[in-house]
């Protein structure tokens, strides 16, 4: 397996193994399973609440679209560097100089 080497601050060579693209894949379809459970959870019990079809136009745009565009970066600040599906499967962002990442470098 593929090995990247940090090099940290304090002079220590720190090695991390690079994930394969199976485990990327893995992770990313997991997540995309919790959103589109959180998605379709939120929807029904919208739709349930909201009679007029205006309205919950405006439910899905404001409520709906952003959990779908910020999932990952939001579970990646929250959780330090992982999602639900990193997580499961082991893995985990890094900055390539040891340093934990910022807010900044998730986007």
């Amino acid at each position: 397996m593929k090995t990247i080497e940090i090099n940290t601050a304090q002079k220590v060579t720190i090695q991390y193994e690079l994930a394969t693209l199976s485990n990327r894949f893995l992770s990313y379809f997991i997540d995309v399973l919790i959103m589109a459970g959180i998605i379709t959870f939120l929807s029904i019990l919208g739709r349930s609440a909201i009679n007029n079809w205006d309205n919950y136009l405006v439910f899905i745009y404001l409520i709906l679209v952003p959990i779908f565009l910020f999932y990952t970066l939001a579970s990646e600040i929250i959780m330090h560097g992982q999602t639900i599906g990193k997580k499961s499967m082991g893995l985990k962002v890094v900055k390539l100089n040891g340093d934990a990442p910022t807010t900044h470098d998730y986007f």
